[in-house]
């Protein structure tokens, strides 16, 4: 496996301009913390696409030419952030060649 200890995520941000997780909450907040290393919870999710099931964790990309791609999918609703990360391996079935991690790191720019 490849050692990847930095990546990019997308965000979105809220009317508030905070920085808020895409889709799911972390210990029951979607506000991304910073300086402060988080572990994904250990569960088995589900892909949408065709239910094939793979490890949870958070997911970034490693090259920054797939930034393109992933904005041309979603119209541009994002921003992304460098981010480090630990424990990462590439995400099954993935249309922009996303990682998971299961450790991030946000820093504060």
């Amino acid at each position: 496996m490849k050692k990847v200890t930095s990546g990019w995520k997308a965000f979105r941000v809220d009317s508030r301009g905070r920085v808020r997780f895409l889709f799911h909450a972390h210990d029951g907040s979607s506000i991304v913390p910073f300086n402060t290393w988080i572990r994904s919870k250990a569960r088995w999710v589900t892909d949408g696409q065709r239910q094939k099931k793979y490890r949870s964790g958070f997911h970034f990309l490693v090259e920054t030419e797939r930034i393109d791609k992933f904005d041309r999918l979603t119209k541009g609703k994002y921003i992304f952030l460098q981010v480090q990360v630990r424990n990462a391996r590439p995400k099954p079935r993935t249309n922009v060649g996303s990682w998971i991690a299961q450790e991030i790191l946000v820093p504060m720019k």
